[in-house]
């Protein structure tokens, strides 16, 4: 669980920063790059439901 809510809290973190880079407008890189985040994070919650990476806490 705790892993589970430090994804999620890094995630948000990304998000923050990258609409930040982009100067809080939205456009197509900004765009590829919520795909991009999201998709790494689904990545990353199925590798620890599966233990294909194990939570060190």
């Amino acid at each position: 669980m705790v892993c589970s809510i430090t994804i999620l809290f890094m995630m948000l973190i990304f998000v923050i920063m990258s609409i930040a880079c982009f100067r809080w407008k939205m456009n197509r890189g900004l765009g590829f790059t919520m795909f991009l985040l999201y998709f790494v994070f689904v990545a990353v919650s199925l590798m620890f439901e599966y233990q294909y990476l194990v939570c060190p806490f």
